[in-house]
């Protein structure tokens, strides 16, 4: 797999699961893909989950539609490059073999017309941090985000040159940072070009200052028993400090013989 680094001196990237320029292509991902890291002198290199890759020498989106389900366990980001119209119902991982929260669960560059459903990103020990949920590194446009998650994040959201909407943004704990845009961007992975502009519009925040704990539920079926059609479904639960809980959950329905 040929997969370059943004330039010299950074870490080179290995994808477990690559997709290189397949259009409608689903991922769902429920069981365990494992980290691993090469460490060079200067540099090195490390593996990354899941990534959808469709940069060209047109500059367009060489990936359109397809689907990406994660309710798994996974260590590092997963990235769509220059892709059109795919859909992330659901990215919530199980974080019980981290070590410590990661730096951001799910990275867009150069993609248009995507659809998120509920994102999260959570810290693997109490009252740890947690980076970003979603980043949108540059040059993204009608990203629509439904639901994101973080566990005092530093930026739930980072918007760098790029367009997007979220109807809500839930922080467990007070954040470090909510969110952060600009209208530039340095090196990057998007054979997009460059367009100078931003628009983040966030229509609700929850700020849960007063989390004393938080809970992920993943209920996922016996595979391949429940085929052709299942549901996953994600919860997280939160306890305030008064004893009560809050619960934010997402159902994501597949069927692997449609087409959709």
């Amino acid at each position: 797999i040929g997969f370059r680094s943004r330039r010299p001196g950074y870490w080179q990237i290995v994808p477990l699961v690559y997709n290189h320029g397949h259009h409608n292509v689903r991922v769902i991902h429920l069981g365990t893909l494992v980290h691993s890291v090469w460490q060079e002198e200067q540099r090195g290199k490390q593996t990354f989950p899941i990534v959808f890759d469709g940069r060209n020498d047109k500059r367009t989106c060489g990936v359109e539609g397809g689907l990406l389900l994660v309710a798994g366990s996974a260590a590092q980001s997963c990235l769509l490059l220059d892709s059109r119209g795919v859909h992330v119902p659901l990215f919530a991982l199980d974080y019980a073999s981290l070590e410590s929260g990661l730096d951001g669960v799910l990275t867009l560059e150069g993609c248009e017309d995507c659809r998120l459903g509920m994102i999260v990103n959570l810290a693997p020990k109490p009252g740890s941090t947690t980076g970003e949920t979603v980043d949108l590194n540059s040059r993204n446009r009608g990203i629509a985000i439904e639901r994101l998650v973080g566990e005092r994040s530093n930026e739930i959201i980072d918007c760098n040159e790029s367009h997007a909407t979220v109807d809500e943004i839930v922080s467990i704990g007070k954040p470090q940072k909510l969110l952060t845009s600009s209208k530039g961007s340095g090196p990057r992975w998007t054979s997009k070009p460059q367009t100078g502009s931003v628009s983040l519009d966030v229509k609700q925040k929850t700020i849960l200052e007063d989390a004393a704990g938080v809970a992920l539920r993943l209920d996922v079926p016996t595979l391949p028993d429940a085929l052709p059609r299942f549901t996953v479904r994600a919860t997280v639960e939160v306890t305030l400090k008064d004893g009560s809980k809050k619960a934010f959950a997402k159902e994501a329905e597949i069927d692997v013989q449609s087409a959709e």
